[in-house]
Protein backbone atom coordinates (compact mmCIF):
# COMPACT_ATOMS: atom_id res chain seq x y z
CA UNK A 1 0.00 0.00 0.00
CA UNK A 2 1.41 3.37 -1.00
CA UNK A 3 2.18 5.87 1.71
CA UNK A 4 -0.32 8.52 0.63
CA UNK A 5 -2.85 6.24 -1.01
CA UNK A 6 -6.09 5.68 0.88
CA UNK A 7 -4.53 5.95 4.32
CA UNK A 8 -6.77 6.42 7.34
CA UNK A 9 -4.15 8.84 8.67
CA UNK A 10 -5.02 11.14 5.77
CA UNK A 11 -8.69 11.46 6.78
CA UNK A 12 -10.42 14.57 8.10
CA UNK A 13 -11.43 12.71 11.28
CA UNK A 14 -7.80 12.02 12.15
CA UNK A 15 -6.86 15.61 11.31
CA UNK A 16 -9.51 16.98 13.67
CA UNK A 17 -8.42 14.73 16.53
CA UNK A 18 -4.76 15.61 16.03
CA UNK A 19 -5.56 19.34 15.91
CA UNK A 20 -7.54 19.03 19.15
CA UNK A 21 -4.59 17.26 20.74
CA UNK A 22 -2.10 19.85 19.46
CA UNK A 23 -4.16 22.76 20.78
CA UNK A 24 -4.29 21.04 24.16
CA UNK A 25 -0.51 20.59 24.15
CA UNK A 26 0.28 24.18 23.23
CA UNK A 27 -2.06 25.66 25.82
CA UNK A 28 -0.75 23.21 28.43
CA UNK A 29 2.91 24.20 28.08
CA UNK A 30 2.08 27.91 28.04
CA UNK A 31 -0.34 27.88 30.99
CA UNK A 32 1.12 25.09 33.14
CA UNK A 33 4.78 24.87 32.14
CA UNK A 34 6.27 28.34 32.35
CA UNK A 35 4.75 30.13 29.33
CA UNK A 36 6.79 28.23 26.76
CA UNK A 37 5.26 27.44 23.38
CA UNK A 38 5.44 23.76 22.45
CA UNK A 39 4.27 24.22 18.85
CA UNK A 40 4.94 27.82 17.87
CA UNK A 41 8.73 27.83 17.60
CA UNK A 42 8.52 31.28 16.00
CA UNK A 43 7.34 32.57 19.37
CA UNK A 44 10.23 30.85 21.12
CA UNK A 45 12.71 32.34 18.63
CA UNK A 46 11.31 35.83 19.23
CA UNK A 47 11.48 35.42 23.01
CA UNK A 48 15.00 33.98 22.76
CA UNK A 49 16.12 36.93 20.65
CA UNK A 50 14.65 39.37 23.16
CA UNK A 51 16.50 37.63 25.99
CA UNK A 52 19.76 37.82 24.03
CA UNK A 53 19.33 41.58 23.64
CA UNK A 54 18.56 41.93 27.36
CA UNK A 55 21.47 39.69 28.32
CA UNK A 56 19.20 37.26 30.14
CA UNK A 57 21.19 34.15 29.27
CA UNK A 58 19.25 31.85 31.57
CA UNK A 59 16.04 32.51 29.64
CA UNK A 60 17.93 32.31 26.34
CA UNK A 61 18.61 28.68 27.14
CA UNK A 62 15.04 28.16 28.32
CA UNK A 63 13.67 29.21 24.93
CA UNK A 64 16.47 27.71 22.82
CA UNK A 65 16.12 24.17 24.13
CA UNK A 66 12.54 23.65 22.83
CA UNK A 67 13.70 24.82 19.40
CA UNK A 68 16.50 22.24 19.38
CA UNK A 69 14.11 19.57 20.67
CA UNK A 70 11.63 20.40 17.92
CA UNK A 71 14.34 20.02 15.27
CA UNK A 72 15.44 16.71 16.76
CA UNK A 73 11.85 15.46 16.62
CA UNK A 74 11.58 16.37 12.93
CA UNK A 75 14.83 14.55 12.16
CA UNK A 76 13.75 11.44 14.08
CA UNK A 77 10.31 11.29 12.42
CA UNK A 78 11.78 11.57 8.94
CA UNK A 79 14.12 8.68 9.75
CA UNK A 80 11.26 6.53 11.04
CA UNK A 81 9.07 7.31 8.05
CA UNK A 82 11.87 6.66 5.59
CA UNK A 83 13.00 3.36 7.12
CA UNK A 84 9.69 1.80 8.22
CA UNK A 85 7.36 2.57 5.31
CA UNK A 86 7.33 -1.07 4.21
CA UNK A 87 5.88 -2.41 7.47
CA UNK A 88 2.68 -4.36 6.85
CA UNK A 89 1.57 -5.21 10.38
CA UNK A 90 1.41 -1.61 11.57
CA UNK A 91 1.69 1.75 9.83
CA UNK A 92 4.78 3.79 10.73
CA UNK A 93 2.57 6.71 11.74
CA UNK A 94 0.98 4.52 14.39
CA UNK A 95 4.44 3.94 15.86
CA UNK A 96 4.83 7.72 16.04
CA UNK A 97 1.45 8.03 17.79
CA UNK A 98 2.38 5.36 20.37
CA UNK A 99 5.63 7.20 21.09
CA UNK A 100 3.75 10.47 21.49
CA UNK A 101 1.32 8.92 23.97
CA UNK A 102 4.18 7.50 26.04
CA UNK A 103 6.05 10.81 26.14
CA UNK A 104 2.98 12.85 27.09
CA UNK A 105 2.04 10.37 29.80
CA UNK A 106 5.47 10.87 31.37
CA UNK A 107 5.06 14.65 31.06
CA UNK A 108 1.93 14.44 33.21
CA UNK A 109 3.96 12.80 35.98
CA UNK A 110 6.57 15.56 36.15
CA UNK A 111 6.18 18.18 38.93
CA UNK A 112 6.43 21.89 38.16
CA UNK A 113 10.11 21.91 39.17
CA UNK A 114 10.75 20.09 35.88
CA UNK A 115 8.84 22.51 33.64
CA UNK A 116 11.78 22.94 31.26
CA UNK A 117 12.11 19.18 30.78
CA UNK A 118 8.35 18.84 30.31
CA UNK A 119 8.31 21.59 27.69
CA UNK A 120 11.17 19.92 25.82
CA UNK A 121 9.28 16.64 25.76
CA UNK A 122 6.09 18.27 24.47
CA UNK A 123 8.11 20.10 21.79
CA UNK A 124 9.43 16.74 20.59
CA UNK A 125 5.87 15.39 20.46
CA UNK A 126 4.73 18.39 18.40
CA UNK A 127 7.62 17.87 15.99
CA UNK A 128 6.70 14.20 15.60
CA UNK A 129 3.16 15.21 14.70
CA UNK A 130 3.93 18.06 12.33
CA UNK A 131 6.31 15.88 10.33
CA UNK A 132 4.22 12.71 10.29
CA UNK A 133 0.81 14.16 9.49
CA UNK A 134 0.81 16.64 6.62
CA UNK A 135 -1.98 15.52 4.26
CA UNK A 136 -5.73 15.07 4.64
CA UNK A 137 -8.36 14.79 1.93
CA UNK A 138 -5.88 15.85 -0.72
CA UNK A 139 -4.94 18.99 1.21
CA UNK A 140 -1.55 19.87 2.68
CA UNK A 141 -2.07 21.13 6.22
CA UNK A 142 -0.52 21.45 9.68
CA UNK A 143 -2.25 20.23 12.83
CA UNK A 144 0.08 21.91 15.33
CA UNK A 145 -0.24 25.58 14.37
CA UNK A 146 -2.71 27.88 12.62
CA UNK A 147 -0.82 30.37 10.42
CA UNK A 148 -0.39 28.08 7.40
CA UNK A 149 -3.95 26.79 7.66
CA UNK A 150 -5.31 30.32 7.96
CA UNK A 151 -3.39 31.37 4.85
CA UNK A 152 -4.51 28.34 2.83
CA UNK A 153 -8.11 28.60 3.97
CA UNK A 154 -8.41 32.31 3.27
CA UNK A 155 -6.74 31.96 -0.12
CA UNK A 156 -9.20 29.20 -1.04
CA UNK A 157 -12.10 31.37 0.14
CA UNK A 158 -10.84 34.23 -2.00
CA UNK A 159 -10.63 31.91 -5.02
CA UNK A 160 -14.23 30.80 -4.41
CA UNK A 161 -15.43 34.42 -4.28
CA UNK A 162 -13.57 35.14 -7.51
CA UNK A 163 -14.42 31.99 -9.50
CA UNK A 164 -17.47 30.46 -7.82
CA UNK A 165 -15.70 27.10 -7.66
CA UNK A 166 -17.42 25.18 -4.84
CA UNK A 167 -14.40 22.93 -4.42
CA UNK A 168 -12.48 25.99 -3.25
CA UNK A 169 -15.20 26.72 -0.70
CA UNK A 170 -15.01 23.12 0.50
CA UNK A 171 -11.25 23.44 0.81
CA UNK A 172 -11.59 26.67 2.80
CA UNK A 173 -14.05 24.93 5.12
CA UNK A 174 -11.52 22.15 5.68
CA UNK A 175 -8.80 24.54 6.84
CA UNK A 176 -11.12 26.60 9.03
CA UNK A 177 -12.43 23.41 10.65
CA UNK A 178 -8.88 22.36 11.54
CA UNK A 179 -8.27 25.81 13.07
CA UNK A 180 -11.49 25.54 15.08
CA UNK A 181 -10.42 22.11 16.36
CA UNK A 182 -7.04 23.50 17.44
CA UNK A 183 -8.69 26.40 19.28
CA UNK A 184 -11.16 23.99 20.94
CA UNK A 185 -8.27 21.84 22.15
CA UNK A 186 -6.55 24.87 23.66
CA UNK A 187 -9.74 25.99 25.40
CA UNK A 188 -10.35 22.46 26.68
CA UNK A 189 -6.83 22.28 28.10
CA UNK A 190 -7.14 25.60 29.91
CA UNK A 191 -10.51 24.61 31.36
CA UNK A 192 -9.43 21.20 32.65
CA UNK A 193 -6.16 22.58 34.04
CA UNK A 194 -8.24 23.86 36.98
CA UNK A 195 -9.11 20.29 37.93
CA UNK A 196 -6.20 18.14 36.75
CA UNK A 197 -3.25 20.56 36.92
CA UNK A 198 -0.10 18.92 35.49
CA UNK A 199 -2.02 15.82 34.46
CA UNK A 200 -4.18 17.82 32.03
CA UNK A 201 -1.84 16.71 29.25
CA UNK A 202 -3.30 13.21 29.59
CA UNK A 203 -6.30 14.53 27.67
CA UNK A 204 -3.98 14.63 24.67
CA UNK A 205 -3.00 11.02 25.39
CA UNK A 206 -6.66 10.00 25.20
CA UNK A 207 -7.18 11.85 21.93
CA UNK A 208 -4.06 10.32 20.43
CA UNK A 209 -5.18 6.85 21.48
CA UNK A 210 -8.43 7.40 19.57
CA UNK A 211 -6.44 8.40 16.49
CA UNK A 212 -4.30 5.27 16.90
CA UNK A 213 -7.41 3.07 16.86
CA UNK A 214 -8.75 4.80 13.77
CA UNK A 215 -5.47 4.17 11.94
CA UNK A 216 -5.47 0.39 12.43
CA UNK A 217 -4.12 -1.28 9.25
CA UNK A 218 -6.67 -2.90 7.01
CA UNK A 219 -5.09 -6.35 7.22
CA UNK A 220 -5.24 -6.45 11.01
CA UNK A 221 -8.98 -5.90 11.31
CA UNK A 222 -12.14 -6.47 9.33
CA UNK A 223 -12.63 -2.95 8.06
CA UNK A 224 -15.04 -1.31 5.75
CA UNK A 225 -14.03 1.26 3.21
CA UNK A 226 -15.94 4.42 2.40
CA UNK A 227 -14.78 7.01 -0.08
CA UNK A 228 -11.23 5.69 -0.03
CA UNK A 229 -10.85 6.26 3.72
CA UNK A 230 -10.62 3.33 6.12
CA UNK A 231 -12.64 3.62 9.31
CA UNK A 232 -13.41 1.34 12.24
CA UNK A 233 -16.00 -1.42 11.79
CA UNK A 234 -19.46 0.07 12.20
CA UNK A 235 -20.41 -2.23 15.08
CA UNK A 236 -17.41 -1.09 17.12
CA UNK A 237 -18.12 2.64 16.95
CA UNK A 238 -21.13 2.59 19.33
CA UNK A 239 -19.08 0.41 21.69
CA UNK A 240 -16.22 2.92 21.56
CA UNK A 241 -18.48 5.86 22.42
CA UNK A 242 -20.15 3.92 25.25
CA UNK A 243 -16.76 2.92 26.66
CA UNK A 244 -15.69 6.57 26.48
CA UNK A 245 -18.89 7.52 28.32
CA UNK A 246 -18.05 5.03 31.10
CA UNK A 247 -14.45 6.27 31.39
CA UNK A 248 -15.54 9.90 31.55
CA UNK A 249 -18.17 9.00 34.13
CA UNK A 250 -15.60 7.26 36.32
CA UNK A 251 -13.29 10.27 36.08
CA UNK A 252 -16.16 12.50 37.21
CA UNK A 253 -16.96 10.21 40.14
CA UNK A 254 -13.37 10.32 41.40
CA UNK A 255 -12.75 14.03 40.78
CA UNK A 256 -16.25 15.43 41.47
CA UNK A 257 -15.30 18.59 39.65
CA UNK A 258 -18.30 18.84 37.29
CA UNK A 259 -15.78 18.71 34.45
CA UNK A 260 -16.05 15.46 32.47
CA UNK A 261 -19.72 14.70 33.12
CA UNK A 262 -20.77 16.98 30.25
CA UNK A 263 -18.64 15.02 27.81
CA UNK A 264 -20.62 11.94 28.84
CA UNK A 265 -23.63 13.58 27.24
CA UNK A 266 -21.67 14.19 24.06
CA UNK A 267 -20.47 10.57 24.01
CA UNK A 268 -24.04 9.30 24.48
CA UNK A 269 -25.36 11.35 21.55
CA UNK A 270 -22.38 10.28 19.42
CA UNK A 271 -23.14 6.63 20.25
CA UNK A 272 -26.72 7.15 19.07
CA UNK A 273 -25.40 8.69 15.84
CA UNK A 274 -23.17 5.64 15.36
CA UNK A 275 -26.07 3.24 15.94
CA UNK A 276 -28.25 4.90 13.31
CA UNK A 277 -25.38 4.82 10.83
CA UNK A 278 -24.15 8.41 10.62
CA UNK A 279 -20.54 8.89 9.54
CA UNK A 280 -17.53 9.09 11.85
CA UNK A 281 -16.93 12.78 11.09
CA UNK A 282 -20.53 13.53 12.05
CA UNK A 283 -20.14 11.54 15.27
CA UNK A 284 -17.00 13.44 16.27
CA UNK A 285 -18.63 16.77 15.40
CA UNK A 286 -21.76 15.93 17.41
CA UNK A 287 -19.65 14.80 20.37
CA UNK A 288 -17.75 18.10 20.43
CA UNK A 289 -20.79 20.33 19.85
CA UNK A 290 -23.02 18.64 22.43
CA UNK A 291 -20.22 18.48 25.02
CA UNK A 292 -19.30 22.15 24.59
CA UNK A 293 -22.95 23.26 24.76
CA UNK A 294 -23.50 21.28 27.97
CA UNK A 295 -20.24 22.56 29.43
CA UNK A 296 -20.90 26.22 28.65
CA UNK A 297 -24.62 26.47 29.40
CA UNK A 298 -25.38 23.67 31.89
CA UNK A 299 -22.32 23.61 34.15
CA UNK A 300 -22.84 27.14 35.60
CA UNK A 301 -26.40 26.19 36.57
CA UNK A 302 -25.23 22.94 38.17
CA UNK A 303 -22.49 24.73 40.10
CA UNK A 304 -25.02 27.19 41.55
CA UNK A 305 -27.38 24.38 42.55
CA UNK A 306 -24.68 22.21 44.14
CA UNK A 307 -22.61 24.96 45.77
CA UNK A 308 -23.45 25.02 49.49
CA UNK A 309 -25.16 28.14 50.68
CA UNK A 310 -23.22 30.22 53.20
CA UNK A 311 -25.03 31.51 56.25
CA UNK A 312 -23.82 34.86 57.52
CA UNK A 313 -23.13 35.04 61.25
CA UNK A 314 -22.50 37.95 63.56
Amino acid sequence: MHDHERQASDSLAIGLILALSAGCQDAYTYVMRGKIFANAQTGNIIMMSQCIVLGDWHDVLRYALPIVAFGAGIFFTEQVGGNLKQLSSIHWRQIIVILKIAILFLVGLLPKEYNVVASLMVSVVCALQVQAFRHAGGNVYVTTMCVGNLRSGTAALSEFCRTGDKQKLKRAGFYYTIILAFASGAAMSMFFATFFAMKTIWISCALLFVSFLLMMPRKSRDKIEKGGVFIMPEFSLPIFWLLLLIVLGLVEIFTQGLATIWFCGGALVAAICAIIGLGLSVQIGVFLIVSIILLVFTRPIAVKKIKPKTISTN
